[in-house]
């Protein structure tokens, strides 16, 4: 089984990628801040099971809580839109207030 994770270098991320390292049967794929849109359409092609964990807590701008946290999570479900048999784990440790109230006045 294909394996996507976001958030690879996280904390969560990368404690997953030791747990699932020890069983044959799954092929890891990372997709970190660093990968590109095309990049992620193609790792999402390839995963059977996705673990989406990426996220920013304490961003330096609103913008960046909002690319990560908003946009990533709206890439990846448009990405899966026509894929079938894809399945996603969706973690969020954390959401705070104060983001909500800001996003709704950037949009």
């Amino acid at each position: 089984m294909n394996i996507l994770i976001t958030g690879a270098n996280g904390f969560i991320g990368k404690n997953l990628i030791l747990q699932l390292k020890e069983r044959k049967e799954f092929k890891i794929f990372s997709y970190v801040k660093e990968s590109t849109e095309e990049e992620l359409s193609q790792l999402i092609s390839e995963a059977d099971f996705i673990f989406h964990l990426a996220g920013v807590n304490r961003p330096k701008e609103i913008l960046e809580f909002k690319k990560v946290n908003t946009d990533l999570t709206e890439c990846i479900c448009s990405l899966l839109k026509n894929k079938i048999k894809k399945r996603l784990f969706f973690f969020r440790l954390q959401f705070r207030r104060h983001w909500i109230t800001n996003m709704v006045k950037v949009n």
